[in-house]
């Protein structure tokens, strides 16, 4: 019959999330810990909604007016250099405005209309104008702006290999500490995946003389639980 080994609190504290059982028989489990690995990249496309709101005691000049402003935006965006399929309607409202401190269905004061469109910038450099350009047309809510990159696969798999590399080297420190030989991986789980995206406020106010934008770095980060047999 195996020893079996006891490992100190104090030692299991130190090294984190982890468990060590050295097995008496062949169905423990081993050395049971968790890893994280992390990747940081440059942002490459950016994300944003444009959107244009307008009222009007009567529908129909809040709507026209509303269409008039959301067609100079769409095609202002183009004309930064935003691609046509990188353009898209996310949001369309008309709604009844009400003054509540009249009673009776009477109480409509007026109808503001919203118009939305989600917009994706693939040259960072340019967003500032891209943006600017919006407002410049009549963009008066802009929100979700966003910066990520286009194909985040590549860096969730680099993020992978380091997160596994994380566990072997805390289970190797338990194992030596245990005096136990540390041996190959038996289960492998994957307990959360990043996302390498950045949101950011937008104030519309301040953008007189140019929207900047500083791109700034991403980070993604992936965490995995890794059982160790010891031998």
């Amino acid at each position: 019959m195996r020893t079996v080994v006891l490992i100190t609190a104090a030692l299991v504290l130190a090294l984190g999330c982890a468990q060590v059982d050295v097995p008496t028989d062949a169905n423990s489990e081993g050395i049971r810990v968790s890893g994280t690995g992390k990747v940081t990249t440059d942002p490459d496309i950016a994300r944003v909604q444009l959107g244009v709101e307008t009222f009007d005691e009567e529908v129909g000049p809040a709507l026209a007016e509303n269409n008039a402003k959301a067609a100079r935006i769409i095609a202002a965006v183009k004309k930064a250099g935003v691609d046509d399929k990188d353009v898209g309607t996310s949001g369309f409202t008309v709604s009844a405005q009400r003054d509540y401190r009249q009673e009776g269905p009477d109480n409509i004061v007026g109808f503001q209309v919203a118009n939305t469109v989600a917009v994706t910038m693939r040259d960072i450099e340019a967003v500032g104008d891209v943006l600017q350009a919006a407002l410049d047309a009549g963009a008066n809510n802009v929100h979700g702006f966003t910066l990520t990159v286009d194909d985040p696969d590549a860096l969730r798999e680099e993020a992978r290999v380091k997160a596994v590399e994380d566990a072997r080297q805390r289970a190797q420190v338990m194992a030596d500490a245990a005096g136990v030989t540390l041996g190959a991986a038996t289960s492998i789980s994957e307990q959360s995946v990043g996302n390498p995206t950045s949101q950011r406020d937008f104030d519309a106010a301040a953008s007189d003389g140019g929207v900047p934008i500083e791109p700034g770095e991403l980070e993604l980060t992936v965490t995995v639980q890794v059982t160790f047999a010891i031998e």
